[in-house]
């Protein structure tokens, strides 16, 4: 026969003892001592309510483990009955309340709430001293007066930063948790506007003027009817009630929604989102994009209405948040330990000429060469200075930057180290994000039934960075939602009669793949990424990766692998690359540097440009380049130089800023533009016979994407080229030639097939 389990059903008045002995009682050693209360802290902390010098009482459980070293069981029952227990600690705290020791300070007002309730006890004391029996004599008025109403403060359980160990995955957080105290972490993905939520409701009755209070612990309640007052009842007259909106007690409210982090969700599985029920001073904490952790209790919400009737017994659930604490912060309130700033002062006197360097180096050490690409993406992290005119005219500083070329070089990793990297940094691909996904959505609030914004990945990342791998995947529509983005730094909604801006002061790194595979070196960049010429020039620098056969690099890159997986580190540099904390709290340091441009370096980038645009504008093959100069070169060649001087700690752009800038953008251009210039012979065909190669090329890809594997017959593509094509049959043997040197194509003397690799 299975034994009982025996449930310990705790007594609740052994319990208030327990919580008054640890409110009066317990000292913390590491805090300084009070002239009243000394090192008592909760004491302190009242004693500061009661002098209006604070509106917060925080208890931590470590604290309670602490003195109740002998009694863990206590504690447990805290944190798995948490709402019964804050009860329990309100009413300790109301008793223990000491009385006022100063004046308030300047400037403060009392609330009305307890103005009302002062005037109520008062009046119950001359009834009572009447002996007046149409009214209700009470021993303790806060008992019976909705205690609520005299609180000035508010009350939260919390864990510190040292017990990291009970934190949860949010998909741990089920049926078992309830009523507990949880913490969890993940992102914010929408946040509502603050409302009043009445928590006390004050009834005025018609007859008899008693004022009655009604305490509101949810979303709803069901409003009173008739007057509890002794007259009324003695009387018999069923007076009726009337809502006080003045006498009645407000808080601030917000519902706040929470999504599971990326690295948490399951292969396969669709991300969990939770509820947050925020009030009082927790409201306006966090905002869409930022990830933040939660501690709060989990607490079920049964569904009401036709919705409750289709639920049967399941019930929704929601968090009462106690604490809620941003975990990636933009660079500026990013909080740097002590040592860290020491270290990081120290790097900056012994290699100032050569953090720059340094730094690239730092980024992904275990990727094999991109060093300027490297650098790309720290000056993109860093940014220029963002200008706005006094017509409101906004030039932005953020730096944009593209990675395009073959699969396999290292640019989705890229992408993921920056977006680790950065305080604020959000991953995502383009063929797995809608405009709506990247953008804004349009949907309904479930509380108020009112049309609100959930913003999406451009949106979350605003003033960090977003990184879209797999740019070239997105659909036409999706992709004309970023033009605004990159440029304006906003998005414009008009939807369901709702037209607004949002912010999305988002820094853009892309990765784009060529269409065919491999990248074509005889098509212009627009038609090998297939992306439009007016979204190609937001990017201020677009970097080429190519995986060329190159005997010499291909063994050093082979080297450097091997040496990664063996090892599990990556070779030894010249120095200690530095750590992503190092990294990010540099970067904080600098970021708010706002470096001037000379008049004599101002006319140095002008000449630059115009030499430059000359320079491209003059070339043969002008009409078939890679590049393109704008206007917002010249922009972009500003913001990279103002980013360099951020590095170099200056508040002034140097000539070898901009020198660096132009080497970053020649060197990307370069990497565009040299494998053209290689082969001599490849150069002059091209210059020639670009068209009809390109045509031959498009006719065999037609014939190949029609069959299995992208393989036809030789036979079939030569009748389709050079029977109905109309061309010549040596134009034929050069266009594959040629593309089988580019390893576009392949051709299996075998079989006699041609395959699209």
């Amino acid at each position: 026969m299975a034994q009982a389990v025996e449930y310990y059903r705790p007594n609740y008045d052994d319990e208030r003892v327990k919580c008054e002995d640890f409110i009066s009682q317990y000292e913390d050693p590491g805090m300084e001592a009070d002239a009243t209360h000394g090192k008592t802290k909760y004491m302190v902390q009242m004693q500061n309510i009661s002098n209006n010098r604070g509106k917060v009482i925080q208890i931590e459980v470590g604290d309670l483990e602490q003195h109740f070293r002998g009694d863990p069981a206590f504690v447990d029952r805290v944190a798995r009955n948490t709402k019964r227990y804050i009860s329990l600690f309100s009413e300790i705290i109301d008793k223990l309340m000491p009385e006022r020791t100063m004046p308030p300070p300047d400037g403060y007002e009392e609330s009305v709430s307890s103005i009302i309730f002062k005037q109520r006890m008062e009046n119950i004391q001359a009834n009572k001293e009447k002996n007046d029996a149409n009214y209700r004599t009470i021993e303790d008025p806060r008992d019976k007066l909705a205690p609520q109403m005299a609180r000035n403060y508010e009350l939260y359980i919390i864990r510190g930063p040292e017990e990291k160990s009970h934190e949860l995955k949010m998909r741990e957080i089920h049926a078992e948790t309830i009523g507990s105290l949880v913490t969890f972490r993940g992102i914010v993905t929408k946040c509502t506007e603050v409302r009043p939520s009445i928590e006390v409701a004050c009834y005025s009755c018609e007859s008899c003027g008693n004022e009655s209070y009604q305490t509101v612990p949810g979303k709803q309640f069901t409003p009173l009817v008739d007057c509890p007052s002794l007259k009324c009842i003695k009387d018999e007259v069923k007076g009726k009630l009337y809502l006080q909106v003045r006498g009645s007690k407000f808080v601030s409210y917000q519902d706040v929604k929470v999504q599971e982090l990326s690295d948490q969700v399951p292969v396969g599985h669709v991300p969990r989102t939770l509820n947050l029920q925020v009030k009082g001073l927790l409201v306006n904490k966090c905002t869409p994009g930022d990830i933040v952790e939660v501690t709060g209790i989990h607490m079920p919400a049964p569904y009401s209405g036709f919705r409750g009737m289709r639920a049967g017994l399941i019930h929704d659930t929601f968090i009462e948040p106690f604490k809620i604490k941003k975990e990636k912060k933009t660079y500026k309130e990013l909080n740097i330990s002590p040592q860290l700033e020491e270290e990081i002062e120290t790097e900056k006197r012994e290699h100032k000429d050569t953090m720059y360097q340094r730094l690239a180096e730092s980024i992904g050490p275990e990727i094999y060469g991109h060093i300027d690409i490297k650098k790309s993406l720290l000056l993109s992290m860093v940014g220029g200075v963002t200008k706005i005119m006094k017509d409101g005219m906004k030039i932005r500083g953020n730096v944009n930057c593209l990675m395009m070329g073959d699969p396999g070089v290292a640019k989705s990793q890229l992408l993921k180290l920056v977006a680790n990297l950065a305080p604020r940094g959000i991953y995502t691909t383009g063929k797995g994000s809608s405009g709506v996904g990247l953008t804004a959505a349009v949907i309904r609030d479930p509380l108020t039934k009112e049309l609100i914004l959930e913003g999406g990945a451009l949106v979350l990342a605003d003033m960090g960075v977003c990184c879209i791998d797999e740019f070239d995947k997105m659909d036409e529509t999706d992709r004309t939602n970023i033009h605004e983005v990159m440029e304006q730094q906003t998005v414009s909604i008009a939807k369901a009669g709702m037209t607004c801006s949002l912010n999305a002061r988002t820094t853009v790194l892309a990765a784009a793949n060529p269409v065919y595979g491999r990248y074509n070196t005889k098509l212009s960049v627009n038609q090998n990424i297939n992306l439009p010429a007016a979204l190609m020039s937001r990017f201020d620098i677009i970097f080429l990766m190519l995986d060329r056969a190159n005997e010499e690099h291909d063994a050093k890159l082979a080297k450097h692998v091997a040496y990664v997986h063996q090892n599990s580190c990556p070779p030894k540099l010249a120095f200690q690359p530095y750590s992503h904390d190092f990294i990010r709290g540099f970067i904080s340091t600098v970021v708010g540097i706002e470096p001037i441009i000379p008049k004599d370096i101002h006319n140095f980038i002008v000449s630059s440009y115009v030499d430059q645009k000359q320079k491209i504008s003059s070339r043969d093959n002008y009409k078939n380049s890679n590049n393109y100069i704008t206007p917002r070169t010249l922009l972009g060649i500003i913001r990279i130089s103002q980013a360099v001087a951020k590095i170099r700690q200056s508040t002034t752009v140097s000539q070898d800023d901009v020198e660096e800038a132009l080497r970053l953008m020649e060197s990307a251009r370069e990497s565009v533009d040299k494998e053209k210039d290689k082969d001599e012979r490849m150069n002059e065909i091209f210059n020639e016979k670009t068209d009809s190669l390109s045509k031959i090329f498009s006719l065999i890809r037609e014939v190949c994407s029609g069959e299995p594997g992208q393989s036809a017959k030789y036979s079939k593509i030569e009748k389709a080229v050079v029977g109905k094509g109309g061309f010549t049959q040596e134009d034929f043997f050069t266009t594959l030639e040629q593309y089988q040197k580019l390893n576009v194509l392949y051709i299996c003397k075998t079989t006699e097939t041609i395959s699209l690799l």
